[in-house]
């Protein structure tokens, strides 16, 4: 069954970003750079402006690959909370987010697992 197949992000779980080299100053996800110090996001060299959450939010996912996130594991660990926030707000972020990367077009996918959260996949796109 595909949901016994997924890996959960607990959170006291570190994971290790699969398709990506990281340093102390950088993660390179291509076409994705986080300068790690800066707190910034590049595609293809060019600065990608986005808020302080959304930064968080990515770096979150892409420091998460494969690993299924749920929504109350995204208010504690992008948020920094674990009082009720609306789940439209995390899903409007995540949209944002999918729109200003535009991740579509790199072959990563934020996708939508009903009812669970969310897992962030490459997808070749040659395919």
């Amino acid at each position: 069954m595909y949901k016994q197949e997924l890996k959960f992000c607990n959170t006291g779980q570190t994971a290790k970003a699969t398709n990506c080299l990281d340093s102390e100053e950088n993660l390179s996800c291509p076409p994705f750079i986080f300068d790690l110090r800066k707190r910034k996001i590049y595609k293809d060299g060019q600065l990608k402006v986005v808020t302080s959450i959304e930064y968080r939010l990515a770096l979150h996912f892409f420091t998460h690959q494969k690993v299924l996130i749920t929504r109350d594991h995204l208010l504690e660990q992008v948020w920094n909370t674990s009082t009720d926030v609306r789940t439209r707000t995390i899903d409007v972020h995540i949209s944002t987010l999918r729109k200003k990367l535009s991740l579509n077009s790199t072959g990563w996918r934020i996708k939508t697992v009903y009812g669970e959260g969310y897992i962030l996949q490459f997808m070749n796109p040659d395919n």
